[in-house]
Parts: C-alpha cells; structure tokens; sequence
C-alpha cells in the first residue's frame, strides 16, 4: 500500500532540488490507487501552479473548496466543459476505490463538484443517445486527455527558480571516490617509497 506520508516527504525533497517532473510523477502514482487522497491532489495542484500551468492545477484543485477560479475555468476550457472529459481527468473512479480510510478526506465539496459532473455527464448521455461526449455549440474544442495547456491560459511563471543542490546520496557518491583516490594515492606512494629504498640500500652495498 501506498504511505502518502512517505510520499509527500519525497515529494518535498524532490522539489526543494528543483526536481518536479519526479515530484509530479510520485503524485500521480501514488493518486491511482488512492485516488480520493485529497492531501495529494492538493500538492500536485501546487506543483503545477509553481510552474504556471492552470489547467492542470484546476483539475488536480478543482474538487477543492478555495480553488482559484482562472485555475478552473482553464481546466473546463482545456476539456471542452465536457463533464465526460472532466471527469476523465479527475481520475476520481469509482466512490469505493482506495482505501476506507482516504474517505475521511473527501469533503462535501468534493462530493458535489462529482456528482454534479456525473449528473451533467449522464445527462449529455441521454440527449446524444450514445456513450460520446458532444461538445456544446460556441465552446472550444477539448484536448484529448492527458491534455497540455492551451495557448493564451498559462500564468507566467514568476517566481525565481531555485538552484539545484547535490542530494545526499550524490554526495555520499562522490565522498567515496575521493576516499578511493586517496588510497590509490597512498598505494603510489608507498610503492614509490619502497622503490628509492630498494634503491638506496642497492648503491650502499655496491659500495662496499
């Protein structure tokens, strides 16, 4: 089983390095089977929202009760305001999926924002008369899932990035190749010792 403590930890690490393709990716791995961990959508959202990109921070924040309303209205223009897409995206599944007790996050909120999706979804449904989503007249076209941000909604990325430092395992990495020099090292130098030795005592006899 996933330990989303161990995983948020990770995630921490990862970003205070600069790293968040891997902080991205451990969240999203971790949320397919705990898929209603609110805790790990909330942070993948920041992740986005730290590299500017709205539709997807609104669609890992869109279940969130203080998400930012640009963010969300560029994850439903990234979908096409398609409820089916949406809730592709969401990858929310089914109510009994993850652990019982990742129940215990899931707020009101959350609860509403899907079955609204849902609702809408079943009703695109029946008035198509097919399982396809139909995009609605005079809304933009959706990007096929996993969409990338469209043009014209992405928020510049303002804040400085932050330069990488070594990890702990590179440094360790690299602690023992410099112990390893200095054996070598001193490997030479002694044979380079017992060398002239040999030497001296070699003039010295044939003196005598």
């Amino acid at each position: 089983m996933i330990v989303v403590d161990d995983v948020l930890t990770e995630v921490e690490d990862d970003l205070a390095h600069g790293d968040h393709a891997s902080a991205r990716r451990r969240l999203r791995e971790a949320l397919i089977t705990r898929p209603h961990r609110m805790d790990l959508r909330r942070r993948l959202a920041e992740v986005y929202r730290m590299l500017g990109d709205l539709p997807q921070a609104g669609r890992w924040g869109f279940l969130e009760d203080d998400a930012p309303a640009d963010e969300i209205q560029a994850f439903r223009t990234a979908c096409g305001d398609g409820a089916s897409l949406m809730l592709e995206a969401l990858a929310w599944g089914e109510d009994d999926d993850g652990e019982e007790e990742d129940e215990g996050q899931i707020t009101a909120t959350a609860w509403e924002r899907i079955a609204e999706l849902r609702r809408a979804d079943s009703a695109a449904r029946r008035n198509d008369g097919s399982h396809r989503h139909r995009d609605r007249p005079g809304q933009p076209s959706a990007v096929p899932y996993p969409f990338t941000p469209p043009g014209g909604i992405t928020r510049p990325v303002t804040e400085t990035p932050k330069k990488k430092r070594p990890r702990l395992r590179e440094l360790v990495g690299l602690a023992l190749v410099l112990v390893g020099l200095a054996a070598v090292l001193v490997v030479v130098l002694a044979i380079g010792a017992g060398v002239v030795w040999l030497i001296k005592e070699f003039v010295d006899s044939a003196r005598f």
